[in-house]
């Protein structure tokens, strides 16, 4: 696009001043990046073009990994379907619905409220399964999947903004997707009261699908502030029990920096412990023992109690 010598003085001015600021802050910045953000300026975009690998501060790891077809399964592949989008300052996990797509080319799409894209797409694979890792932007309202970088938006999903580490919740659950025609209000009741009392302070609830009657109940759970919902949107023929991936996927990244800990179970699964204590306290004495809190807890368990019956 060719501009005006008024509009290029103005160009080189920013460039200028922002060349200026870098400087400040770092003090071998090279020419190459002034002309690149000459370059940005007259295409539109007012900041330097990133890659993923500049994001993802473990990126090879993950490449490491992608290479060694971990967590690779023979998944038949499905329409791009979005869940949702986080960000956490240098880069962003968009997570997915749509399986079969493990370790393919795609692109990270930025748009802003009005769903006008307003960023350079960037190129990135889809790994591990159900999970994009994008690179960062705290102006991008919406972000969306595509498989070219010029193909036309048309999934788009609302970015949550989770940089800082301001934890909701000190315990929260994830539960494993909901799925059938079967009646599950009673088993869900049972749930939620019991943890309720063990000190679990939120519910994150997925479903596939779900009788009339327990979701009313689900809906009461919901207004009362005690759980959140996330309704599947895809309806492909995959095996129901493939959509808890997706499930303990999209629970993980949202609740970084939002619950300081994590339960992971089913409707029919109950974590008691022995002794005078809740769970919850359990949680924290454990947690006492690690030097940083960024270490995550693994519990060995020394009994195991299965039972066929609804519990009372």
């Amino acid at each position: 696009m060719a501009l005006e010598k008024s509009e290029q003085k103005g160009v080189v001015i920013l460039c200028m001043t922002t060349m200026m600021l870098l400087f400040s802050y770092k003090k071998d910045v090279e020419n190459s990046e002034f002309m690149e953000c000459l370059n940005q300026m007259s295409s539109g975009h007012s900041h330097v073009r990133r890659t993923i690998e500049q994001c993802v501060p473990h990126h090879e790891l993950l490449e490491e990994q992608m290479k060694r077809q971990t967590g690779k399964a023979a998944l038949n592949r499905t329409a791009m379907s979005l869940l949702a989008a986080y960000n956490y300052g240098r880069y962003a996990i968009v997570t997915v619905e749509a399986q079969g797509w493990y370790g393919r080319e795609v692109y990270c799409r930025y748009l802003d409220a009005n769903l006008r894209e307003t960023e350079p797409a960037i190129r990135t694979v889809v790994f591990p399964e159900f999970i994009v890792y994008c690179c960062g932007l705290e102006r991008a309202a919406h972000m969306s999947i595509t498989q070219t970088v010029d193909e036309a938006v048309v999934l788009t999903a609302p970015v949550m903004q989770n940089q800082e580490r301001h934890y909701k919740y000190d315990v929260s659950l994830c539960l494993a997707p909901i799925y059938g025609k079967n009646s599950v209000w009673l088993l869900l009741a049972e749930m939620i009261e019991y943890y309720k009392l063990q000190g679990i302070e939120h519910f994150f609830l997925y479903v596939k699908d779900m009788e009339a009657y327990s979701k009313r109940l689900l809906d009461d759970y919901v207004n009362s502030g005690d759980a959140e919902v996330v309704y599947f949107k895809s309806h492909d023929n995959r095996n129901d029990k493939l959509w808890q991936l997706v499930g303990v996927e999209d629970c993980l990244y949202k609740n970084r920096n939002f619950s300081r800990f994590l339960l992971f179970g089913d409707l029919d699964e109950r974590l008691t412990p022995v002794g005078n204590i809740t769970v919850a306290e359990f949680i924290s004495l454990v947690s006492s023992y690690r030097n940083t809190e960024d270490l995550p807890i693994c519990l060995p368990l020394r009994d195991y109690s299965f039972s066929t019956d609804t519990p009372v």
